[in-house]
């Protein structure tokens, strides 16, 4: 069972959310509502759930990368999934490198969001019992060799432009490539680095190092 801790401050899709998860249909429900991290940390123990469902931008002064951290520190063994209006691969990528473990646009509906979250959570713990049984070596490190961490510099400038938040097309001209050829490496690099998605790939280059 996914028991989620909710974490937003806008009333409508608070509602929506308490709505699409109440009962215990599908294996998902909501145990846990607040509108801030503050309000979360000091009234909520994981024993109430075992997932964090995160707003993206809680109020004009809450920093999102810092409520992140402060979640993952406070509720160590549960997933913290952002879930915003943000579409922008740009924020994706700030947020995973954070520590989030998922993110979900807010146009998503019930059945992709439970999916989704069904996902993270069946691979968060599997990652979690990897790393236990790897005597404390990060989960991102055991499936990478030493050969898969040589990138060349060209490759390293994709990827530091597109943690920018620049566009493929917008590399291409700035490197003064073809889209093909861009849309070519990041695709060795994503075989190379054993990753799906370019946001992937773009996290996992910042946590095993190779991006500062």
């Amino acid at each position: 069972m996914i028991r989620i801790l909710l974490i937003d401050d806008h009333p409508i899709i608070s509602k929506g959310i308490q709505e699409m998860f109440r009962g215990r249909r599908d294996g998902v429900c909501l145990t846990c509502h607040t509108d801030t991290v503050d309000n979360a940390i000091r009234k909520f123990g994981e024993d109430r759930f075992n997932l964090v469902l995160l707003d993206l931008f809680l109020g004009s002064n809450s920093d999102p990368i810092d409520n992140i951290r402060r979640i993952k520190e406070a509720y160590p063994h549960s997933p913290v999934v952002i879930f915003s209006t943000e579409s922008r691969e740009i924020w994706k990528i700030k947020t995973l490198s954070a520590g989030a473990d998922g993110y979900i646009e807010k146009v998503a509906d019930a059945r992709e969001i439970k999916q989704v979250l069904s996902g993270i959570t069946q691979a968060f713990a599997e990652r979690k019992k990897n790393a236990e049984s790897a005597t404390g070596r990060s989960p991102d490190k055991i499936s990478v060799t030493k050969s898969d961490l040589i990138l060349s510099d060209g490759q390293l400038e994709i990827l530091r432009l597109m943690r920018k938040g620049c566009q493929q097309k917008e590399i291409a001209v700035l490197m003064d490539m073809k889209l093909s050829g861009v849309e070519k490496s990041l695709r060795q690099m994503r075989e190379k680095l054993r990753v799906g998605t370019t946001i992937e790939l773009v996290v996992k280059c910042i946590k095993i190092g190779l991006l500062p």
